[in-house]
């Protein structure tokens, strides 16, 4: 029986993609880089090829956590809540559940907190979960939050088998599967369904909307 949920953020609770290629093109200008189209930038998101763009002379790492570092210091005109996930997150608090955020920016807290009550999603909310709270030797493929996955399941007392992972990116898969939890895969992130199967999804969902019924499944 699921107690708990553990939800990504950006594409699977928050629509920031117009966010995300706003700094892409920020980092990559201060990487030397060119700014890219949003037509050229969709392709590269969706076939997770992005790291073509980064100058060569560069570390993708080091590209990868700037990007992240940054990435809540604005709030884009065109960020909104995934269709229909304040009811399913009310759904799921009638239901007694817990809910955790846990994001792959590299930001505080509190900075994620702002921005869910910004969207009036934080009362639903129990805990949020940055990687600036992970220790980076746990973090064997950039962004894979294994690290924090575990640290929710002590901090909260529940067995895998008790917590269900909602993402719509193959590392929150990969993530999730090297702490043994079942997850769900969202294609609200433009990441192709195969994909998300490969790396371990066990449900492939259009959006959140569809997550109450696997959770009376379980």
């Amino acid at each position: 029986m699921v107690k708990l949920v553990i939800f990504d953020l950006d594409q699977t609770l928050i629509d920031t993609i117009h966010r995300f290629h706003e700094v892409f093109n920020r980092v990559l200008e201060m990487f030397g880089g060119v700014r890219i189209s949003w037509n050229d930038f969709i392709v590269a998101y969706s076939s997770d090829t992005l790291d073509d763009y980064i100058p060569k002379s560069y570390d993708k790492r080091v590209f990868w956590r700037e990007f992240r570092r940054i990435y809540s210091l604005f709030i884009h005109d065109l960020d909104k809540p995934i269709g229909g996930v304040e009811d399913v997150l009310k759904f799921l608090k009638l239901m007694g559940l817990k809910i955790v955020v846990c994001t792959g920016r590299e930001c505080s807290r509190e900075d994620v907190v702002k921005e869910l009550q910004r969207f009036n999603l934080i009362q639903y909310v129990d805990g949020v979960y940055t990687l600036m709270y992970q220790d980076p030797s746990e973090e064997d493929v950039v962004f894979c939050r294994s690290g924090l996955l575990k640290r929710i399941l002590d901090d909260y007392g529940v067995k895998v088998d008790e917590v269900l992972f909602v993402g719509d990116y193959w590392v929150d898969m990969y993530s999730a599967k090297k702490v043994g939890l079942k997850c769900v895969g969202v294609l609200t992130g433009y990441e192709p369904a195969d994909r998300l199967m490969k790396f371990g999804a066990d449900y492939i969902i259009r959006s959140v909307v569809e997550l109450p019924k696997i959770i009376m499944d379980n």
